[in-house]
């Protein structure tokens, strides 16, 4: 069974009348070539048999007559399993992409895998959009945030569309059309005022019981007051603040390695600034 691009079959699936008595179905195979062939000398019976037709394109069975037309493509790693599949994809994106981030979504790849091997859907060809929505509908009812299920749904959709570029599989992504559950895709919550002093109150205690100085308390403290990633904070020079006007530009850092042991620079490489609360400007006047 192979599932390709069958909702463009189904849409363009007909029945037309040829001469006074033959009736002849039109569709398209999944890499796009269409097929119409001679169907039934009876009306009725040729809407019969195209509805056959139609549920057996939905599940991704081709008949004889179909499989001449794209042989091609049953030569293609559509029995590629799914861990090899990503092993395909990060092998190949290793050097494109920063090593936290490949990190992240191989991470996240290796979560979807679990899923479907659950699910006994091993191979990709084997995944149909149904299969997708259903996991989406999962991880929706397992409270995962909104802007985590897009996450899935965007690392999923990167591996089958990398591959099919590198033309390694012809399968259409079954999770293009797929539906997010409704919400904010954006941080909708701050730690309340309890919740950071109790957080400092923690910090504190801690600093007290240390022999040497720690700059933990402080770096907390800082990233509280301006909403900054961790990895931003710990990269900051003084030269990146003006003091004066209370500014702080994150920007690349050419002379400072981030974790991973390549040059920092901020999320998506984009430079912003911030403007400092007076709270933050204390602890860097401090």
């Amino acid at each position: 069974k192979i599932y390709l691009g069958i909702s463009q079959a189904l849409s363009s699936l007909s029945i037309k009348k040829k001469s006074s008595a033959k009736y002849w179905v039109n569709y398209r195979l999944p890499d796009g070539k269409r097929i119409r062939r001679p169907w039934s000398n009876v009306k009725s019976d040729a809407t019969k048999l195209a509805k056959i037709k139609q549920g057996q394109l939905a599940n991704g069975n081709f008949d004889d007559y179909d499989k001449k037309y794209f042989r091609d493509l049953l030569d293609c790693n559509h029995d590629l399993s799914l861990e090899d599949t990503g092993a395909l994809y990060f092998d190949l994106t290793q050097r494109q992409k920063k090593k936290r981030t490949t990190i992240n979504d191989q991470g996240t790849f290796r979560r979807i895998v679990e899923y479907f091997q659950e699910q006994n859907k091993t191979q990709i060809g084997k995944i149909t959009p149904k299969d997708c929505q259903r996991f989406i509908n999962y991880l929706s009812y397992e409270g995962y945030a909104p802007c985590t299920i897009k996450n899935y749904r965007a690392v999923f959709s990167k591996v089958f569309n990398y591959l099919r570029k590198m033309k390694e599989i012809r399968l259409d992504n079954p999770m293009a059309s797929i539906e997010l559950p409704r919400g904010s895709y954006s941080r909708d919550r701050l730690p309340s005022e309890l919740e950071i002093k109790a957080i400092i109150g923690v910090l504190s205690k801690q600093k007290i019981n240390l022999s040497n100085a720690s700059p933990t308390l402080v770096i907390v403290k800082f990233i509280l007051f301006t909403g900054a990633r961790i990895g931003e904070a710990l990269h900051a020079t003084w030269n990146d603040f003006d003091l004066e006007k209370g500014l702080w530009f994150i920007k690349p850092q050419k002379d400072r390695s981030s974790v991973e042991g390549s040059e920092w620079s901020p999320k998506n490489d984009k430079c912003r600034t911030v403007k400092l609360l007076p709270q933050a400007l204390a602890l860097l006047a401090d």
